[in-house]
């Protein structure tokens, strides 16, 4: 028998886990979204789209900050005791940094490195989103 701790905020917390996760999974999601979003405008960049070089650096902006609400997110869900997993923080914060990193490189660095990081950006946010999901609803029942 399993317990749901998902919803439940541990003696030890006062933040509470389910809305920690609610967070977590809206602001993964919206990350994974601003990210895809940006494969778009910067495919289209890459046609030498008018006007794309605009919305792409704006996309970059939001990316930044939906991505340190992420990462946030995913640290008060840690806080609340309900995951003992320490990963998912870490790998937000990194999201986060690498966003900055990226965002240069798409200034000052070869398209060479920028493209690859961007698709490495994707599948760590993609991973971050799906674990908040799945969170839980894969453990060995007893």
């Amino acid at each position: 028998m399993s317990v749901d701790t998902s919803h439940t905020t541990p003696a030890s917390s006062r933040v509470p886990a389910g809305a920690s996760l609610r967070a977590a999974q809206v602001t993964t999601v919206l990350t994974l979204v601003v990210i895809l979003s940006m494969g778009v405008t910067g495919g289209q960049l890459v046609d030498r789209g008018e006007g794309a070089l605009d919305l792409h650096a704006l996309s970059a902006i939001v990316l930044h900050v939906i991505s340190a609400l992420a990462a946030l997110s995913l640290i008060a869900y840690r806080v609340s005791g309900a995951s003992r997993a320490w990963w998912p923080p870490v790998l937000g914060v990194v999201v986060f940094a690498y966003s900055f990193y990226q965002a240069w490189l798409g200034s000052h660095g070869p398209i060479a490195i920028h493209v690859p990081g961007a698709l490495a950006l994707t599948g760590a946010a993609a991973w971050l989103a799906a674990w908040t999901f799945l969170h839980g609803r894969l453990a060995p029942r007893a």
